[in-house]
Parts: structure tokens; C-alpha cells; sequence
């Protein structure tokens, strides 16, 4: 493993053993990598061949991963390979939310059915608490009613989303309107909660 540091305005690099690399080879492959230089903690690996090349935390803390291009391309093929997958259950899986949204109680599948459909509709990130404590940015599970506004058979979120990128979604569908209506009716801050086989509500 390599290490890199701050020399002067610039950076050396370190082997395990605390020895400087000076041969040019080396410092080239390196530098052709393009680690970032606001990146701190780089650790690269000394086999070229490797999946994961390098690593470090950028300015928020997060670590970052740099990868060998034949494994991000076989990568993007498995990737692809499940979009197909998804596509050929697209359509059962819109029969099955068409049946969850007609359940009767504010349920966890109904809930979940609504917002299967919202992120069909309208390509929502999923988000997490995490992301939204972090970042002060959102995704579906972690939208408030303040993102929210209803008109009708419309929904519109506003909301601060990845990147800190201002997003704004718009939904027509008379079911989805009277659902998200009901849910952000009741108590809570997230749009999004259930009610459980105990009776109490949750947060999905």
C-alpha cells in the first residue's frame, strides 16, 4: 500500500514501510489515477490490476473510491444487466402496488405501494436519515409536509435534494393524491408513516 502526503505544495508518497517513492514509473501511475488533492487519508494500492486503486475522505469526511476501469465497466454491465431484470418485473410489480393501494388501512404495504408508484412516476432518490442529518438534503422516505403542497389530483414536492441541488417533482393521479392527503394529515413530521398491527404509528 501507498500513502500519500503533503510535501511543501505538492505530495510524496509512502510505501508500508515508510519509505518515500522515487521511482518516476511509480509517481506517474499515481498522479494518472487524478486523486483529488482536497482528499485526505489516500491510501493506493500498490497492484495495478486491482479493483479498488485508491482511497480517501473528501472535504465532508466521506470516503471516496477510486476503481479500475475494466472493473467499473464490468460494474456498468451487471448494472445494466439488472435494469433489464427490472424491466421485465415492472409490470407485475405495478399490478401488485395497484392492489396494496387499495387497502383500506393506512398500512405499511399501502404505504410503501404509494411510494413504489411515486418513485415510478417521478424518479425519486429513496434518501435516508443519515443523508438528511449530514447533509440537510432529502430524499422520499425522509420528506416533511413542508416539501409538500396539494392541488387537487397534484402533488408537488419542493425539496432540497442530492448535492444540495433544489429539485421540484409534480404527480397527477387521483389515487396517489388521496393517499399522501391522508398520510400527511396525520401526526409526525415525515410524510410517510404507517400504521402497525399494533395500532401505533410508524416511520417508514
Amino acid at each position: 500500500m501507498y500513502y500519500r502526503k503533503g510535501c511543501g505544495k505538492g505530495f510524496m508518497y509512502k510505501d508500508d514501510s515508510g519509505r518515500t517513492i522515487k521511482d518516476k514509473e511509480t509517481k506517474d501511475w499515481i498522479k494518472s489515477l487524478a486523486i483529488p488533492p482536497a482528499w485526505t487519508e489516500v491510501q493506493i494500492s500498490e497492484d495495478r490490476d486491482a479493483d479498488l486503486l485508491a482511497t480517501g475522505r473528501d472535504n465532508k469526511g466521506r470516503k471516496q473510491y477510486i476503481y479500475h476501469p475494466d472493473y467499473r465497466e464490468r460494474r456498468n454491465q451487471n448494472k445494466f444487466d439488472r435494469i433489464l431484470l427490472f424491466a421485465e418485473r415492472l409490470e407485475p410489480m405495478r399490478r401488485v402496488t395497484g392492489q396494496h393501494l387499495r387497502k383500506r388501512k393506512m398500512c405499511r404495504e399501502k404505504v410503501l405501494a404509494c411510494m413504489v408508484r411515486l418513485m415510478d412516476h417521478a424518479y425519486f432518490r429513496p434518501g435516508s436519515p443519515k443523508y438528511t442529518e449530514e447533509n440537510k438534503s432529502y430524499g422520499l422516505t425522509t420528506l416533511r409536509s413542508r416539501h409538500l403542497e396539494i392541488d387537487g389530483d397534484e402533488l408537488i414536492f419542493s425539496y432540497r435534494g442530492k448535492s444540495g441541488k433544489d429539485q421540484e417533482r409534480h404527480v397527477t393521479d387521483h389515487r396517489l393524491a388521496k393517499v399522501v392527503t391522508e398520510l400527511d394529515e396525520m401526526p409526525g413530521y415525515r410524510i410517510f408513516k404507517y400504521i402497525g398491527d399494533d395500532g401505533n404509528r410508524h416511520e417508514v
